[in-house]
């Protein structure tokens, strides 16, 4: 069944459920169409580490919505009856997590709710929609599930915003987080998704980056034009790459040739 349009509210693992091509999955499939296709024909079980809970319990303090929590009195998982509790907890679909690790995602959220920019786009707006759409020009089936979308705009255009946990927000660090992690991708893919069931509209589309620990520093990004551009490309090339692959039948993985390897422009640096 082909699924259109926004839904408020969708469970977790229902919008994961879908054929629809992610940004998540644009990106493994640049890397390798036949690692992506392997992915989705094999849906795992989702496989939480401590530091992803704490991702998701910062969320829903955040936004005021997520999965259930259950809160741990207990120093460490090393506990039988803490690791019955974290094994119940998830099988109850929820997220478990130690005391202590519970003030701090608390610390988390609240420096992004005191944050003067940050805290203002939480406060009027509907958190987690999901969408839905087909991409006009290829026809990929394409989702989206923003974060956050505030009911103010800035400068006469709507916003779409996506919170992030990071170890550095300052602009540097960030930016090394946008390029490693494929968010530039991520917000090509988001603003078109807005646009699609939104009659259009461009959204302005913000990262709310926080560092998850102290001083637990917030800062709002918008990409530059050019990290916008280069975004675009990316996910006009995952688009094609994902319909002649799905037309052909083919899905292909690593060449098979003996093939020549740089080291990264950072790593080329010699000091004297």
């Amino acid at each position: 069944m082909k699924r259109a349009g926004l839904v408020n509210g969708m469970p977790e693992a229902e919008y994961h459920s879908g054929v629809e091509l992610s940004s998540t999955g644009a990106r493994t499939l640049l890397d390798s169409p036949a690692k992506y296709d392997w992915q989705r024909r094999h849906p795992a079980e989702r496989t939480a580490t401590d530091a992803m809970d704490f991702g998701t319990v910062v969320h829903a303090l955040v936004l005021g919505t997520g999965w259930p929590v259950t809160v741990v009195d207990a120093d460490s998982w090393r506990t039988k009856a803490a690791q019955d509790e974290r094994r119940a907890a998830r099988a109850d679909g929820g997220v478990a997590i130690l005391a202590a690790d519970h003030e701090r995602a608390k610390a988390v959220a609240k420096a992004v709710h005191d944050h003067p920019t940050a805290g203002r786009l939480f406060e009027h707006g509907e958190p987690e929609v999901s969408a839905f759409w087909a991409d006009e020009r290829t026809g990929v089936p394409l989702r989206a599930r923003f974060d956050y979308l505030p009911t103010t705009t800035a400068a006469g255009r709507p916003l779409a915003v996506d919170l992030k946990k990071t170890a550095d927000a300052s602009r540097r660090g960030f930016a090394k987080s946008v390029a490693n992690y494929g968010y530039h991708l991520q917000a090509d893919i988001y603003r078109r998704g807005y646009a699609a069931t939104h009659d259009g509209a461009e959204p302005v589309f913000l990262f709310v980056a926080v560092e998850a620990e102290e001083p637990f520093q917030v800062a709002v990004y918008e990409l530059d034009p050019e990290a916008q551009a280069i975004g675009a490309e990316l996910v006009d090339q995952a688009l094609e790459r994902f319909r002649d692959c799905t037309d052909a039948g083919v899905w292909p993985g690593l060449p098979e040739d003996i093939q020549t390897l740089s080291l990264p422009r950072w790593a080329t640096y010699l000091e004297d």
